[in-house]
C-alpha cells in the first residue's frame, strides 16, 4: 500500500498559531528549494539546525517552543525522529522522487496537513489525493515515487515525520505497509 489516511485528527489552527513568526530555511535540495520548498526544522541531528540523518535525533527550540505541536508525538505514541514543518509556495511543487538512502529502511513518513486548499495535491505510487487539514496520513516514500503540488495562490504546509514501520500498528487497526 502506498498511502493511506488514519483515523487520527489534529487541531491545524493550533498547529498554524504555533508557527506564526517562525523562520523557516530554505529545502535541503536546490532544486526544490527553487520550486518553493521551504522546512520549519523540529527533530533534528542534536536538535540543532541541519539536515542530517544521524542519531541522536533531539527536538528544536522550536519544537520545544511548540507544545500543542509537540503532543502530536505523544499521542501517536511514537519516537522522535527527523521531522519537519514543510511548506511549498504558491504554485511551486516537490519534484518526483523516492526517498533513498539507509535512513529510510524500515521507515515511512506521516504527513499531516497544517494549510491546504483543494488545490493542493499529493501523489504517491499513482494516486492522487488531497488531504484535508488536520487530517493524519501515512505514506510509503520508500518504494513509491511520490510529488507535492500547490496549484493555489497560497502556501501548502504539512507537519511530516519520519516513523518506524515497527510503530504503523499503533496509528490504527491492521496498518502494515512494512514490506
Amino acid at each position: 500500500m502506498n498511502l493511506f489516511k488514519t483515523d487520527f485528527t489534529f487541531d491545524a489552527g493550533k498547529i498554524a498559531e504555533e508557527l506564526t513568526s517562525r523562520t523557516f530555511v530554505p529545502h535541503n535540495m536546490k532544486a526544490w528549494e527553487e520550486n518553493g520548498n521551504s522546512a520549519l526544522l523540529l527533530i533534528t541531528t542534536n536538535g540543532e539546525e541541519n539536515h542530517d540523518y544521524e542519531e541522536p535525533m533531539l527536538p528544536t527550540a522550536d519544537l520545544l517552543d511548540m507544545p500543542y505541536t509537540r503532543s502530536i508525538w505523544e499521542q501517536l505514541d511514537i519516537p522522535l525522529l527527523r521531522s519537519r514543518i514543510m511548506r511549498i509556495a504558491p504554485h511551486g511543487m516537490n519534484q518526483p522522487h523516492f526517498d533513498t538512502g539507509v535512513w529510510w529502511k524500515g521507515k515511512h513518513r506521516v504527513h499531516i496537513p497544517v494549510q491546504t486548499n483543494e488545490r493542493c495535491t499529493f501523489l504517491c505510487g499513482g494516486e492522487l489525493v488531497h488531504m484535508a487539514a488536520g487530517s493524519c496520513w501515512v505514506v510509503n516514500t520508500r518504494l513509491y515515487k511520490h510529488a507535492a503540488f500547490n496549484q493555489s495562490d497560497e502556501y501548502r504546509t504539512h507537519l511530516v515525520i519520519d516513523i518506524f514501520d515497527e510503530d504503523l500498528n499503533k496509528l490504527g487497526e491492521n496498518y502494515d505497509l512494512a514490506r
